[in-house]
């Protein structure tokens, strides 16, 4: 089979209809549309024209795709924003309730500083009486007997009786 004959073929299977022009007439129109890009074909567009109607179109579906993208973006961003916000919210409760806890602590440690510096002054105040009375006890007994003495021992022991001190440091 020639050349020929497979392209008349290949035209009957596409449904176009037999060319019946002969070599000259081919040339002819080929030389045409060569000096004359611009002519109208059989579908009327113009390759060119096909060409950047093919790039609008690419570049529409280009635009709607960033907007596509985008949107996932600013919905993962949403997402993300919402887990981030509710685990600072958590953290927050947490810090919250351990703030609570220090504050309470702080209260019960001031309770007892007050405590203890009350004992302390109350201590101070019986060393001072108990000072006193020593040096009176001294003072009065610059002669000293036996009985003295022994009279002496035993204020100096209910003295030392009396200024036993308990100290309560129990957490309440």
């Amino acid at each position: 089979m020639s050349g020929n004959a497979a392209l008349a073929s290949a035209r009957r299977r596409r449904g176009e209809e037999p060319m019946a022009q002969n070599n000259s007439t081919k040339k002819s129109n080929s030389t045409n549309n060569m000096a004359n890009p611009n002519q109208v074909y059989s579908n009327n567009l113009h390759p060119l024209k096909c060409v950047l109607n093919h790039d609008k179109q690419i570049w529409v579906l280009e635009r709607q795709l960033e907007q596509i993208i985008d949107n996932i973006n600013n919905n993962d961003n949403t997402n993300d924003n919402s887990l981030v916000h509710e685990q600072n919210n958590s953290e927050i409760k947490l810090l919250k309730s351990t703030i609570q806890k220090q504050q309470k602590s702080i209260q019960e440690l001031n309770t007892l500083v007050t405590n203890l510096k009350a004992n302390s002054l109350n201590n101070e105040n019986m060393v001072n009486d108990l000072s006193n009375k020593f040096d009176m006890i001294n003072s009065s007994t610059s002669t000293t007997s036996a009985n003295d003495t022994k009279n002496t021992k035993n204020t100096n022991n209910n003295l030392e009786k009396k200024s036993t001190i308990k100290f309560d440091i129990s957490e309440k």
